[in-house]
Formats: structure tokens, sequence, C-alpha cells
């Protein structure tokens, strides 16, 4: 115990439990009544309740400043009838040194908690918001209890995909241990009596957590509404008016918290699965759908099952579990190959716009890239042999676009006369030289923009698939008179009567001096 003769001043009653001193006590069973306060307390109309705690000798001292600087607002998270903890340290002249004060305001009828904590250090109210689903009157028997689950609100704007959030205790009331969740579960456990482990083997604490898997299909409900619930709460939250919350910013931060079996205590993991097996019938997921009635080709978002979703190769492994399909190159390849054939037509930029090819370029490159990062990829002596199959299957596919064309072409269509990375802007060539690099069968520079406008990370992985398919950078003369030119001066003097038209003929003529 920390004192030896606690004090309880309460309405029109004071009184203490002396454990020391005395002829009167009887530990702390007995109360004994209070003539006056041992000492001047705080102004009445500042509290209903006071209770003081004059400390034991032996627990004095740093150890004890320690313990008081560790306290946290979400302390006050699960104490309902607790809502502001104030820290006034005072020295030996019983001057105010250091205060420190936590305050718990409730939003949305308790749906959101604010957490403020001010200190007299800085002037900065620091504050904190937690999203919180609680069930009240669950039973077992005779018995009633409430479970709860709180959700840290503030890195949900500013929390990318793969950036770790820390992890939190869990909670009997009162903080415990950490168990691995980067959420907080709140139930009445039972407790060692160091107050840091919940007992294991107990029927009481299995039935806790029995219970509490339908928290996450509430708690999943609650984050599709989190943003109207956001804009209707009048506090000073992240979003703005011009950069609101999303419901697909909530959804990725709610998929991102959901555990997995290597990040918790095993005491847990049959909780995670069948939470998890829960959520697979309602969880919705957005997927990009284009109406082919619709004249303005805009996409919009759909919300399916997960059952109805794909992924490229990842380790998104809670996605899978909720039901995606994963996807691998060959599966890609497929899918690719009945979208450019279907009805034996011929696709173009007309009919396929740009950013849906950048797009299937960007599938193939990161699906090529897990595959190279599979564990033991570069023991295995099969794989060259296989990526050199799949290079084959990739320039045989019908879908780069060609600067001044709309029919979409394959490299292996231009084996001999190689296709050529966009001109280097910063570069300055002669007229008659540019003239020519103009004509040469140059990659469509808006594929390469988009990528580098929306993928930015992407951009030079793309660039590199690219070149291994046979994209050039290089403009060597020799090989643009070997590759190019020389080709069409032979198809010029062919008998027949065919019209080649895989040049554009420039605007004026240029006499090139043969010094090769």
């Amino acid at each position: 115990m920390i004192s030896y003769c606690p004090e309880i001043y309460s309405g029109a009653y004071q009184f203490c439990f002396d454990t020391m001193n005395g002829t009167q006590q009887i530990g702390y069973i007995r109360p004994i009544w209070l003539d006056k306060p041992t000492e001047v307390l705080p102004t009445r109309n500042e509290w209903l309740t006071c209770i003081r705690l004059p400390i034991k000798q032996d627990k004095q001292g740093d150890g004890l400043q320690r313990n008081f600087d560790d306290i946290q607002p979400i302390l006050l998270l699960f104490l309902n009838r607790l809502r502001q903890i104030e820290i006034i340290h005072e020295n030996n002249n019983r001057l105010v040194s250091i205060c420190s004060q936590f305050t718990r305001i409730d939003h949305a009828q308790g749906q959101i908690i604010e957490l403020q904590e001010r200190t007299t250090q800085t002037a900065t109210v620091m504050k904190q918001f937690w999203l919180v689903m609680k069930l009240s009157e669950v039973k077992c028997d005779v018995e009633s209890t409430t479970i709860a689950i709180a959700y840290p609100l503030n890195p949900i704007d500013q929390c990318s995909s793969h950036q770790i959030l820390s992890t939190q205790p869990l909670f009997a009331y009162l903080p415990l241990r950490s168990y691995g969740f980067r959420f907080i579960l709140q139930a009445d456990f039972e407790i060692t009596a160091s107050r840091q482990e919940i007992l294991r083997d107990n029927r009481w604490n299995d039935w806790l957590k029995s219970e509490m898997i339908q928290l996450f299909p509430l708690t999943y409900e609650r984050f599709q509404h989190l943003p109207t619930l956001l804009a209707q709460c009048k506090f000073d939250f992240h979003q703005t008016p011009t950069n609101p919350l999303t419901k697909i910013q909530t959804l990725k931060y709610f998929l991102k918290l959901i555990p997995t079996r290597n990040e918790i205590d095993p005491y847990f993991n049959i909780f995670v699965d069948k939470s998890i097996q829960c959520l697979m019938g309602i969880i919705r997921l957005p997927v990009f759908c284009h109406d082919d009635d619709d004249d303005d080709d805009e996409q919009h978002i759909d919300w399916v099952l997960p059952s109805q979703c794909v992924l490229i190769q990842c380790d998104e492994q809670i996605l899978i579990k909720l039901g995606c399909h994963r996807l691998d190159f060959g599966d890609i390849l497929k899918l690719i190959r009945t979208l450019y054939k279907q009805n034996d037509q011929v696709h173009s930029t007309k009919t396929t716009n740009i950013e849906q090819i950048a797009q299937w370029l960007l599938c193939i490159d990161y699906s090529l890239q897990q595959e190279r990062e599979r564990p033991g990829f570069n023991n295995d002596d099969d794989n060259d042999e296989n990526e050199m199959t799949t290079m084959n299957e990739l320039k045989q596919l019908k879908i780069i676009p060609l600067r001044h064309q709309s029919r979409l072409v394959s490299f292996d269509e231009f084996e001999e006369r190689t296709i050529l990375f966009p001109l280097d802007k910063s570069i300055k060539f002669e007229k008659h030289l540019k003239i020519i690099l103009d004509d040469l069968p140059t990659i469509d520079n808006r594929l390469l923009d988009y990528i580098e406008d929306k993928y930015p990370r992407r951009i030079d992985s793309v660039k590199t698939l690219l070149t291994n398919l046979g994209l050039c950078d290089a403009r060597n003369i020799r090989r643009i008179y070997s590759s190019h030119i020389l080709p069409v001066i032979n198809d010029d003097d062919d008998d027949d009567d065919e019209q080649h038209i895989d040049w554009v003929l420039p605007s004026q003529c240029v006499l090139i001096r043969d010094t090769f």
C-alpha cells in the first residue's frame, strides 16, 4: 500500500483508515471519524469527493515522481465517472513547480472520446481522439458486463500503407500490458495481482473473448459512417472542408489495424480468426467500374464482397483471409489476352485509354517484382528459364501505344526495328535530325507521364521492365540507319504493290549525306 492513513471527504462525511497509529484502527475495515481535515483542502466547489493519501515515507522519492510522470490521458478512456485528473508537483516551499491536467470530453453520445493534456511547461493542448464501440449488458448466466473496443483516430489521415502503428495496452478499466493489438480491447478481465496480465485458463476471461468477437462487425459499421460522424462533431480534428475524410480512407485504416496471428499474443489467436470470419460476410471493398453505356468514360466505385475481388501478388494477408483472390502473373496475362482479343477486336488508343494500359503495366511489373522477392528465387535454376519465357510472353502482347499512331503494337512486331523511349526534352537536336527522330517508332509519352505523375515510386521499375522487353533509349545514328531507314528503302525497291505506312511522311524533304 502507498498510504498508511487514507482520508476521504465527501459531503458531510470526513473519515480515514489508520493502519499504523492510534488504538482504534482495524486496518482498512473500520473508518475513523475526523473532526477536521489534517491540512487545507482545495476549494469545495472544485470537487464532490476528495481522497487524500499521505504517502508512506519509504514510498517517497524519485520512484514516486516517475510513477506520476507515467500517467497518461488514456487512463480516462474507460473510467466513465472520472472526467479529469490534475497532478500538481510542489517543491519544499509548497510552490507549484509543474502542473499536468488530463481531461476527457465525449462527443456523439460517447462514440468519439477526446482526451486532452495540458501542462504548465507548454501552452499547447495535446489532443487524442478515439473511436469507441461498446456493448453493454453482455450476459453470462446471471452475470452481466460491458465490453468495448477503441481505435486511435489521430493517425487516420497520415498513416501510410507501410507505416507501423504502435501497439496499445489491453484494458480492464485501467491499462494492463500490451498483447500486440494496435487498438484497445476493454473488458472486466480477471487479472493477476500485479495488474499486468489477464488470467489464462480462466472460464470468465474465455467467455469474454468469445463475446468480444461481435465487436469487429459493429466497429466496421461505425467506421463506414465515421466521415459523417466527424463532420457532425464540432471539434478540431485533422479534416478540413476542402480535404474531408473519405470512406476509402477509413476502410484502409480499419483493415490496417486488423491483427494477424504473428503480431499478437497466442492467447488471442482464436479470437482474431473468428473475428475475421465474422467480417467476411459483411465487409465491402471498393472497386473501380466502367459503365459501357456511359459515353464520358468516367469510372465509378462499387462496393463489393471480398470474394468478388482479386489481388495482384502481395502481402495483404488480411484481404486474403477476408476472401479476396490472389492473382499471379499467369492470371494477369490471361486477363489481358481476354480483354484485348475479345470478339477478335483490334484494340487501339481509341478503344483503350492510356491510363488503363499504364495500370496493366503496373500490375505486370508489381507481379514480377513480387515473384523475384519470393524466398529462394535466386537459388532456383529454373527461375531464369521461367523469366525468359515470361518476357517472351509479354513481348507478344499488343498493349504498347506509339506516338502519332492509334493502333496498339507488340514488341515482337518491332523485333528488327527498335521502339524508342520519348526524346529527352532537355537535349537540343538539329532540325533535320529532329525530323528523322520524330518519325521513328516511339512509345507514347503520355503512358510514362501518367505513371510518373500517379505512381512516381514505380516509374523507374516500369522503365526497367520496358527496357528488358526491348525499348531503347539510345539513339545511335548507325543503328537508326540500319534498323529504320534502310528497311524503308528496301521496301520501296520491292516489286509488289503493297503500300507501306510504317513511316509518317515529313512535311518537308530532307537530304541526308551518306557518311555512315
